[in-house]
């Protein structure tokens, strides 16, 4: 019985993941008088864009790869038998929460990435991309640990 329900939160944990990183399509900032940005969706934010004149942000680029590794660890954990998915379910949920703090702090560390950009920090706020992608992180950050400890349990 163990063994469905790592399969399903396994499963779960991946698909969240998966909707945390296609959810950076959406603006990554907006504005507190408009929405929407013209500074572009979140992989425009997280890898720069030459003809705007942005610098890629590091540690964004970072929190996306956390996010990526954690799609994987995710599906390993689904598969592994016992106890030793307890491993692979807390490596996830590390994973997607280190992730997520990274993302709420986006505004800052774009900032930061582009001293050039003459805004204030008041007109840089998180859009859709970026606090969507937060929610699932932290959301499968919330079910991995959660499978780490019915596993222990166990």
């Amino acid at each position: 019985m163990r063994n469905k329900t790592n399969l399903l939160l396994g499963v779960v944990v991946a698909i969240a993941a998966l909707v945390a990183i296609f959810t950076l399509f959406a603006p990554g900032f907006g504005s507190v008088d408009d929405y929407g940005s013209t500074r572009g969706n979140g992989f425009e934010i997280l890898f720069g864009v030459e003809s705007r004149s942005y610098n890629a942000v590091p540690l964004l680029i970072v929190a996306f790869v956390l996010v990526c590794v954690a799609v994987l660890t995710a599906l390993v954990s689904a598969f592994m038998p016992g106890k030793l998915a307890m491993i692979t379910f807390a490596i996830t949920g590390v994973l997607l929460a280190a992730a997520g703090i990274m993302f709420i702090f986006a505004p800052a560390l774009f900032k930061s990435a582009n001293p050039n950009i003459s805004e204030s920090a008041e007109a840089v706020k998180l859009g859709a991309g970026f606090i969507t992608s937060m929610i699932f992180a932290f959301i499968g950050a919330l079910l991995s640990l959660y499978g780490a400890y019915e596993t222990k349990k166990a």
